[in-house]
């Protein structure tokens, strides 16, 4: 590759960099002020759209995200994930934990992830698989979703816990700072080229 094509590789790459997103990975550990939901944390806000169970516990151990303790939940039991301000993300993973005894059946819920109203993702069947045992799973969604929504499918003995729930989500647009040394030395590059060229 020639100097002069060099030159207009930078400068053609310094528009593309302004306007570039990255993707940026947030966690949402439920360590906020425990209570009913609505919750916000980490730029996404929890919503009971369905049933009057969904808190933020404080179990003196870790806090979570429960569907349903006192009173009993009903199937149907519904909380909705979207991003504060709007817009679309994925949702990778959580941690799932369930109480009581070893021999304890937990609640079942199923994971659906929409665009526009329409599910275009879905995690069926999820359950606890031990007492207190951090389950470490991944939702399987492969493409961005705006809204996702958890939803208790079979009432047990037990309900389940969330936490550490990670989304990737668009950050805003790459700084201007980042990308004006590209465009300022694909600029000079030119008026050098510019100078140097033999003068008819």
């Amino acid at each position: 590759m020639t100097i002069r094509s060099h030159i207009m590789a930078m400068a053609l790459a310094a528009p593309l960099a302004l306007g570039a997103q990255a993707a940026v990975a947030l966690t949402v550990e439920f360590d906020g002020t425990p209570g009913a939901l609505p919750y916000s944390e980490g730029g996404f806000a929890f919503t009971q759209t369905t049933g009057a169970q969904a808190s933020v516990i404080d179990n003196g151990n870790y806090q979570f995200l429960t569907l349903g303790i006192s009173p009993i939940p009903s199937a149907g039991d519904t909380v909705e994930v979207v991003r504060s301000g709007g817009g679309t993300f994925t949702f990778d993973a959580f941690v799932l934990r369930g109480p009581g005894a070893a021999t304890t059946a937990y609640d079942v819920v199923d994971i659906f992830g929409l665009v526009g109203g329409s599910v275009t993702e879905q995690l069926l069947g999820v359950t606890a698989t031990g007492a207190y045992a951090a389950d470490a799973l991944a939702t399987g969604f492969s493409a961005p979703v705006d809204t996702v929504r958890i939803v208790l499918s079979s009432v047990r003995d037990e309900a389940v816990w969330f936490d550490a729930m990670t989304f990737d989500a668009p950050d805003s647009a790459v700084p201007a700072p980042a990308a004006l040394p590209l465009l300022a030395a694909g600029l000079g590059g030119f008026a050098l080229l510019r100078r140097r060229a033999p003068q008819a």
